[in-house]
């Protein structure tokens, strides 16, 4: 068991070096090919392939990875089977929604010439759905290794692809969402030969349809209204300061994500075992359980944004070259808000454990309203400084609601027991 559960881990945090380290140069090359402006422009394009991706996570893959470890051996086939089919039907709906928004915006908007994202972007973003949801799958049902294969032909194509064509021809934002969205049709073929056992009824869709929507109806709300938090303030600096602020703020995230090596690690193995430890052991077993997981988070976590925030200017110069320096003072920010972000994960994966969403909900909504009402006099008032102490409240706000509501929630479960909540 114990060994079992060693690979697990050493796959999980194989799998996300891989893919962080793969994302890492990704958003260095397109950063320094593109420059401030243009990597501003894919980034802004970027967060709808972000929101077709949360709403998955919230309608599909949480569910799955919370509900699927509990399934019996004769079970799991149909179950399993009929969330491939839940996930293909959200794949195509987003794939309407995107290229009818792309259609109506391009009317409204013609100046941004968004006509040449016609197929990309929507292509881009159910791509890259499909292929997170399978290695969230492959995590759940303990195959580890074949995440691990899928992700290698993903991110490593991405780099690869986006090197040969910046040699080989001019490199624009377009060219940029077509590689992505390539290379996670690559590293879905290759994830076949791994589905493993499969299979499908029409009574048994319509039972775990609304198992899923059960669990994960507070968690599309949540889904949107966290989009909207998340990319309200960049919207705002966006349209304020010039694409090129965008730019800057995701070109010195992306090397915080270094963070997320094991922070992404864990979010495949913690709901899975957080899950299982609920369900065999109770309330107090779940607990012990999360406190142990953040004090791995944090501590993890906190070497890394020290360093990087103790000579921003020279990892910006280093990384990105000259056009990017000057912005050094974003990193002090970044640091706090990451170093938080690490302490909400074990707080979602509790909730997730119980089956008790609401809290993402409600926690969504506050952050989104806080957003909304904020951004352009915080932008106006302070800049980029504005967004950022946007970001570290909302995160703040967040966290608080989170752990009382989990905290208030598992006061009322049996010490020993586990609540079913079907």
């Amino acid at each position: 068991m114990f060994k079992s559960r060693l690979n697990t881990f050493g796959w999980a945090f194989a799998d996300q070096a891989l893919v962080s380290g793969m994302n890492f140069l990704t958003g260095l090359l397109l950063a320094r090919f593109l420059g401030p402006e243009q990597f501003g422009l894919f980034s802004m394009a970027w967060v709808f392939v972000l929101l077709s991706n949360s709403v998955q996570v919230a309608i599909i893959t949480s569910p799955m990875m919370n509900i699927g470890p509990k399934q019996s051996d004769e079970d799991s086939p149909k179950y399993y089977g009929s969330v491939f089919v839940l996930q293909a039907i959200l794949a195509v709906i987003f794939f309407i929604i995107l290229l009818i928004g792309i259609k109506v915006g391009g009317v409204f908007k013609p100046d941004l010439a968004v006509d040449r994202f016609i197929y990309a972007l929507p292509l881009a973003a159910i791509f890259f759905q499909v292929q997170d949801f399978l290695r969230r799958y492959f995590f759940t049902i303990g195959k580890p290794f074949a995440a691990f294969i899928s992700d290698l032909v993903s991110y490593c194509g991405q780099v690869v692809t986006i090197l040969i064509l910046f040699k080989l021809f001019k490199f624009d934002v377009t060219v940029a969402l077509w590689v992505c969205g390539v290379t996670s049709l690559l590293g879905i073929i290759a994830a076949i030969p791994f589905f493993g056992s499969i299979s499908f009824g029409i009574k048994g869709l319509k039972d775990i349809a609304e198992r899923h929507w059960q669990f994960s109806k507070w968690l599309v709300g949540s889904a949107a209204l966290a989009w909207t938090t998340g990319n309200t303030l960049l919207i705002t600096a966006a349209a304020v300061l010039g694409a090129a602020s965008v730019g800057y703020l995701r070109a010195a995230q992306n090397l915080f994500a270094v963070t997320q090596v094991v922070f992404l690690a864990l979010n495949n193995v913690l709901p899975r075992q957080a899950a299982s430890r609920f369900h065999h052991g109770g309330r107090n077993n779940l607990i012990r359980y999360l406190k142990k997981s953040a004090w791995v988070c944090f501590l993890f976590t906190f070497p890394v944004v020290v360093i990087l925030a103790v000579a921003p200017e020279f990892w910006l110069s280093l990384v990105y070259g000259q056009q990017f320096t000057g912005y050094g003072y974003i990193f002090k920010w970044l640091a706090l808000s990451y170093l938080l972000t690490s302490l909400t994960l074990p707080l979602q994966v509790g909730l997730g454990a119980i089956e008790f969403t609401h809290p993402f909900f409600w926690t969504s909504m506050t952050t989104a309203f806080i957003s909304l009402a904020l951004s352009v006099p915080l932008v106006n008032a302070l800049g980029l400084y504005g967004v950022l102490f946007g970001m570290i409240f909302n995160q703040v706000i967040a966290g608080t609601i989170l752990l009382y509501l989990l905290w208030g929630k598992l006061k009322s479960i049996s010490p020993n027991l586990p609540i079913n909540n079907k």
